[in-house]
């Protein structure tokens, strides 16, 4: 019991460290740029390059997830970034948000719309949750956290159900 409590902080830390916001100014950091984008057409019926979607997939994740990334280009990388602004907004005061990160390990395209991810959850860079999954989704031409795997990392958490989610 005692590891599921403390795996269940550690994603605690990595949801708000998703959700921080470092100001909303002027950021030169690598990890705050424009999420990648797809060279193909936003149909999901265009050609697909598994390898691409897959580079696309890992940067934004990563950065998505990065304390370093100012809100607005969090939800830039966040489906439905726009509806889902309440909840970021919500954890972004607290402490442990400099402390969580993620790192991808694996991402399997298996469509023009969708991926799965494996990744990891560090915390002041040491793997703390080797084998976390969620889902990207590809919207308006980037490829995004899905929105299903933010509230259900909130899930996680318990309390009361998070307005957006």
């Amino acid at each position: 019991m005692r590891g599921f409590t403390i795996a269940l902080a550690i994603v605690g830390g990595l949801i708000l460290a998703a959700c921080s916001s470092s100001g909303g100014g002027n950021n030169s950091n690598t990890s705050a740029s424009a999420p990648a984008t797809s060279s193909a057409s936003t149909s999901p019926s265009a050609s697909l390059d598994r390898t691409a979607a897959a580079a696309q997939i890992k940067k934004n994740w990563e950065a998505f997830f990065s304390k370093d990334t100012p809100l607005d280009q969090k939800l830039a990388y966040l489906e439905n970034g726009d509806t889902m602004r309440a909840v970021v907004q919500q954890f972004g005061a607290d402490p442990r948000t400099g402390q969580a990160s993620a790192k991808v390990t694996g991402v399997f395209v298996s469509s023009a719309t969708a991926a799965t991810v494996n990744y990891q959850v560090l915390l002041n860079g040491k793997v703390a949750l080797p084998n976390a999954v969620g889902t990207a989704v590809f919207e308006n031409g980037v490829w995004k956290v899905s929105d299903s795997t933010m509230c259900g990392l909130f899930g996680l958490m318990g309390g009361a159900k998070i307005p957006g989610c």
